[in-house]
């Protein structure tokens, strides 16, 4: 027989991991720090690696959605060493499940022409066991598939991960955020 206060122990550490939309906004909102390596093999990308942060902040449109406006924004170190000012914009949707990711095109910061202006990027659909990470989504650039993991670490850690495959791209990208501190976020 399992001891009940253990049991209780591990599902209480587990309690942290978004299960809903309405959670996982919980978990995302604010500010992160994000480091992401590319690693590429010969002739298929770039390899590098991305020091930034990445900001989820809550998006109002008029149609109540629950919405997060992401912007990554740091300096990308390429191969060869040189470095550039690197930024993406993503719109988080998690009005339904599972969640709708979409790139953020817009050149009006609106939250309507936001909106109008997303382009679909991949879903995430959350698990309902506490101890499970969500399952694999895919992203078709085409030709090249882009094969994504989300891993929450904990309450304060997460990664993202692509393996991407292709005739013009072989590799993987690892995103890793850590929540900013209340001193870094100002």
């Amino acid at each position: 027989m399992r001891n009940p206060i253990a049991v209780a122990s591990i599902v209480q550490g587990m309690a942290w991991r978004p299960r809903s939309p309405d959670a996982l906004y919980e978990y995302l909102c604010g500010r992160w720090q994000l480091t992401k390596s590319m690693d590429y093999t010969p002739g298929g990308g770039v390899a590098g690696e991305f020091v930034g942060v990445a900001d989820f902040e809550p998006l109002r449109c008029a149609d109540g959605g629950v919405r997060l406006s992401y912007l990554e924004d740091g300096m990308a170190t390429l191969g060869g060493g040189q470095s550039v000012s690197a930024t993406k914009r993503l719109l988080w949707d998690l009005s339904t499940s599972p969640v709708h990711v979409h790139f953020d095109e817009a050149r009006d910061r609106d939250p309507e022409a936001i909106l109008e202006g997303a382009r679909f990027f991949h879903t995430i659909e959350l698990p309902v066991e506490a101890e499970e990470d969500p399952p694999p989504f895919e992203h078709w650039c085409t030709p090249d598939t882009y094969r994504g993991s989300l891993t929450f670490e904990s309450s304060d850690a997460f990664l993202m991960t692509w393996q991407v495959q292709g005739p013009k791209k072989l590799g993987n990208i690892v995103g890793k955020y850590a929540r900013s501190s209340p001193s870094e976020t100002s």
